[in-house]
Order: structure tokens, then sequence, then C-alpha cells
């Protein structure tokens, strides 16, 4: 409970944190893959920390590479040519078995910037493709599927600009908590739970306020009776980045085409939502029933 914003925002920098970044950056892409503690503050205050703390000279755009959700579902990600950096050994373990190079780091950042080296020499000389899911799961938008986000932006006379972007000012943390749902979107979510592992993979402006008011949404809002045990289930990335999670037998509900035609590319399977719930479930329903009845297949790999 006291974990709060500010003080995610003001935790110390470890010495040489900026040189591991700079050093990893160097090799390739670097995302920054953290854990939460079911507390809506550690969204926004991990997101300040990013932007204030270790890479002031980038500002929110270092927000482009922010991804936050439970920490025993970062093996989500785990993939062939996928490099985790993490202290924690059980998330190391859970990563490789995903088919991922785990680095293990101790403390000591030049031991650890060397180890991802080698590591990267080694994804970038070949892998194997990843493991099929055994069973089939479920990954729920949330903006336009579960909630009435552009019914709201036009009842609390939220501006959009010429290109499409709201008036950010105007999008607090009570702004996104205060959301309300779409209608059945409680029968989409519970019927999707009683069926197979079901998670929420959403998207979010680079705004602080965004991350931590889309928790308070799915704490408070959407499953009020669950509290924060509710956010264990919660993914926040930028939307591009949605397919890091795709590979068969992981079905994504969404309402942006884009994002679909993505997912599948990568080897999930998708699922549309035009705006008619039972459309929809209809469809997942379908889904699921189609991959329990053909058993797992090799999956494509998402470098």
């Amino acid at each position: 409970h006291q974990l709060g914003r500010t003080w995610w925002n003001t935790i110390p920098m470890h010495d040489g944190a900026r040189a591991l970044y700079d050093g990893l950056a160097s090799l390739s892409s670097v995302r920054f893959l953290t854990g939460v503690k079911r507390n809506p503050g550690g969204y926004s205050g991990k997101a300040d920390w990013l932007m204030n703390t270790l890479a002031p000279d980038m500002g929110v755009w270092i927000l482009r590479d922010y991804i936050i959700c439970a920490s025993t579902d970062k093996n989500l990600l785990g993939a062939p040519g996928r490099i985790l950096v993490d202290d924690m050994e059980e998330n190391i373990r859970k990563w490789e078995e995903a088919g991922g190079i785990g680095i293990f780091h101790t403390g000591d950042i030049q031991d650890t910037l060397q180890r991802a080296a080698q590591a990267y020499a080694l994804a970038s000389a070949g892998v194997v493709p990843p493991r099929a899911s055994s069973a089939p799961q479920v990954y729920l938008d949330v903006d336009n599927v579960l909630a009435a986000y552009s019914e709201y932006l036009v009842s609390t006379g939220v501006e959009i600009s010429p290109e499409g972007l709201p008036d950010f000012d105007r999008l607090t943390h009570d702004w996104w908590a205060s959301i309300p749902l779409s209608p059945d979107a409680r029968t989409l979510y519970d019927q999707a739970a009683a069926r197979a592992p079901s998670r929420f993979l959403t998207a979010a402006y680079y705004l602080p306020e965004c991350y931590s008011g889309k928790a308070d949404w799915i704490m408070n809002k959407f499953l009020p009776e669950k509290g924060r045990e509710a956010l264990k289930d919660l993914i926040i990335c930028p939307a591009p980045f949605k397919s890091y999670l795709a590979a068969p037998g992981r079905i994504l509900v969404d309402d942006k085409l884009s994002n679909i035609q993505d997912w599948e590319a990568h080897g999930g399977t998708g699922v549309l939502h035009k705006g008619d719930m039972q459309d929809t479930l209809l469809r997942l329903n379908q889904a699921i029933d189609s991959f329990k009845a053909a058993g797992p297949k090799a999956p494509q790999l998402n470098p």
C-alpha cells in the first residue's frame, strides 16, 4: 500500500545502470520488461522513473519500449532470439524454458554486459522455433473491446486533433480509471475465463497516467471483486509489441485490424471485435474449439 507512484519514481539508480542500457542498445533493440506489485502507482511510477531518472534525455519516447506485467508472466514473451536480463533466477528459468536466453544479473554491470554480448552473438547465429502452446490462452484488448473508450472521448468532450490524437492533457489517471464498460464486456470476459486462461493485453499512450489509470480501471471498475489480484493478468505495452506474445494457441481479441493481422502473422489466432459482443464471443468460442480439436501445432519464429 505504501509503494505509490512517488515511491517508484524516486528509487535511486544503480551505478552503471545507464551504461548497461547504452551498452545493450549498441548491440540490438532494448525493451524494458518489468514486473509490478499489483499497485496502480507502480505502473505510472516506473514510467516516471524511466523518463526522469534513467533516460531524461529521451523523455516520453523511452516509453515506446516499456512493457509492464506480472513478474510471473514475463516468460510469455520468451522465445528464441530474445534475451532477458533479470535478477530473479525463477524468471530466468521460465524464460529459458520458453526458448529464450537468460542472463542472471548478480550485481556486476560489466559482467552482465559481457555475458549479454556473448548471448547476442549466439542468438544471431541461428535459433530453433519456439514451443507451441499446449492449451489455448486468451488475450483481451481493453479500449473499445471491454472499455467504451471512443464513446467516453465524445461524452467527456475530449478534442481530437486532425491527426486523430486526443488532447493528452485531458487524459488524466482519473479519466482512464472512469471509462464505462462496454455492453456485455463482463460476459465476454467471464465466458472466456471459464474456458481458458485469460489476460488483459492493452496498449498505452506515452503517458504515465495512462498506465496507472488502466490498472485502476481493471482493479476497481472491471473486476472489483478481485481487487489487486486482477492486476496479475494485466499486460500493458506499446501496440506494436502485442505480437511479441503471439504463438499458436494464443488468441487475441482486438478491435484494430492491424493488431489482428500482426498477431496472426506471428502464429497466433485473431478475433477482430467489430462492436457486436455476442458475435465476438461466438467467434472466440470457435477459435478455442478449433485449437482444442486440432491440438498444438508447430509455431512460427517471432524474433
